[in-house]
């Protein structure tokens, strides 16, 4: 499935408890060579409740468990990419602070350092991977989760970041439709660490499967697809599947995901090429008596691509009755009638002469030129009529 999907890299869980049976790890770890990928030992830090809380701290013996874990499998099992550090938190309900997030980042640092080591004893590098939360908390100035972990700081010591994007856990009221909450989430999580939308070192990992229902049910190729696409389009380094027994037969279908090729990561430094849907976000409009810069009235509308994502880059123009629009907040002075499309629900043309047109039916069209750097290609609303009123 790996091979025939061109996806690259395995993330397989290894116990720490030596009373524990690593046969899974062991069993996948001897296919690696005839079916081409990398293999990557996830280690739980602290999983238990024991590990790690407010009074007593983090347990030094379970930290010593993890360190001879991850000495163990990477001399047992010298081919292993790098190690994957799960569990690295406190656990939900404790004190968010900073002595809290200090403890997280130098447990952290302790791990990271001790692989380096390992580096050099072993003479070859590793990936450095950690897995994140998605519930960023409420005071953003900490740059954290509700489980005391530092994006940038998981940033700046990791070779890869892995936010745990599960809409059905953490995503209020989800349904198919609404993986752009998740997408906002992602986003927020790049700019904490300090790292923008084109430059950044997070790996989305996507759900494959619905826990709530039962029994746990794999999610429609078409939703995971989508959501691939959307988290893809905030952070190209690749993305991640949860749950490797429920993708059997996910990736023959579309062929823009089993194409992928990669160079450090599954999908890394390419684009893929997709049309985009463009929409009003109502067929009613309301004209204003002013309309300024300052405010949110205008038309609004959304381009998204066909995997269900929202477009960025290039630039959009607005035809009322057939005639081009000059906007009051164009891309820039020379291009009057041209918006610029960014990371925003929903986009809104500011129409200068809005107030102009007289009430009742209108037609409005729509042209995009697309963002060819990113693959995305350029498309039309076209003439749909539309109600002014006041």
């Amino acid at each position: 499935m790996v091979q025939d999907s061109n996806h690259t890299d395995l993330f397989v869980f290894y116990s720490c408890l030596p009373t524990e049976s690593n046969t899974n790890y062991q069993n996948v770890y001897a296919k690696k060579d005839t079916k081409q990928f990398r293999i990557h030992p996830v280690i739980s830090v602290f999983p238990n409740s024991g590990d790690i809380n407010d009074t007593t701290g983090y347990s030094t013996e379970r930290l010593d468990l993890v360190k001879s874990a991850i000495t163990k499998v990477l001399s047992d099992y010298p081919d292993s990419a790098g190690i994957c550090l799960d569990y690295m938190r406190y656990k939900s309900g404790q004190v968010i602070d900073t002595s809290h997030i200090n403890t997280i980042t130098g447990v952290m640092k302790q791990l990271v350092n001790h692989i380096k080591q390992l580096e050099k004893t072993n003479q070859r590098t590793y990936i450095i991977t950690a897995t994140v939360s998605p519930e960023v908390y409420s005071n953003e100035n900490w740059k954290c989760n509700y489980y005391n972990q530092s994006y940038k700081e998981f940033s700046l010591a990791c070779d890869y970041v892995l936010p745990m994007l599960y809409v059905y856990d953490y995503v209020s009221n989800y349904n198919s439709d609404k993986f752009y909450a998740m997408q906002n989430i992602f986003k927020k999580i790049i700019s904490l660490a300090g790292k923008t939308t084109a430059k950044n070192n997070f790996v989305g990992i996507l759900q494959t499967y619905n826990e709530k229902t039962s029994p746990i049910t794999r999610l429609p190729v078409k939703e995971v697809i989508y959501n691939t696409m959307a988290t893809y389009m905030l952070a190209e380094n690749g993305y991640l599947y949860f749950r490797a027994g429920l993708t059997s037969g996910l990736y023959t279908t579309p062929s823009q995901v089993r194409n992928y090729k990669s160079n450090t990561g599954a999908g890394a430094n390419n684009k893929v090429e997709r049309n985009v849907v463009i929409k009003l976000e109502s067929t009613t409009i309301s004209k204003s008596t002013t309309i300024s810069k300052s405010t949110t009235e205008g038309i609004k509308f959304s381009i998204l691509d066909t995997y269900g994502g929202y477009v960025t880059g290039g630039t959009a123009t607005i035809f009322i009755d057939g005639t081009s629009q000059e906007l009051t907040n164009p891309v820039s002075s020379s291009q009057k009638t041209s918006l610029a499309v960014v990371d925003q629900k929903p986009l809104t043309f500011k129409v200068k002469n809005l107030t102009t047109f007289s009430t009742g039916k209108h037609t409005i069209k729509i042209g995009y030129n697309g963002n060819a750097t990113k693959g995305i290609k350029s498309g039309t609303l076209n003439e749909t009529e539309v109600t002014f009123t006041t």
